[in-house]
């Protein structure tokens, strides 16, 4: 199973509307762990598509239009998704831990 697939079947267990603290506690843990791969994943990715837009730079066109063509590359759609999925797992702990706080909370107020 790749990241991306492992982050997927995360959120898609806390999308289907049966979160319990036992799976919130069990998917923080694990989206806490698969953070630093997915930083990992970005770096290396980042500089996959730096390097294409450095060679198309190095093609003496206008900035903007070198830019352009490096996004037209696969190397670009990998950082964008990186990058996408980094936010996307730094929302589901910002969320997760929210709602344990919440929890918290409630349990506190109901003594």
């Amino acid at each position: 199973m790749t990241l991306y697939e492992r982050i997927a079947a995360i959120q898609g267990e806390l999308a289907n509307g049966g979160l319990t603290p036992d799976l919130a506690r069990e998917s923080l843990v694990k989206l806490t762990a698969l953070l630093g791969n997915v930083n990992a994943v970005v770096r290396q990715t980042d500089h996959d598509y730096k390097l294409v837009l450095l060679g198309c730079m190095k093609g003496n066109i206008a900035a903007n239009r070198a830019k352009i063509e490096a996004e037209t590359t696969k190397q670009y759609q990998a950082a964008r998704e990186a990058s996408d999925t980094a936010e996307l797992v730094l929302e589901m702990i910002r969320s997760l831990k929210k709602y344990m706080e919440s929890l918290s909370n409630e349990l506190r107020l109901t003594r």
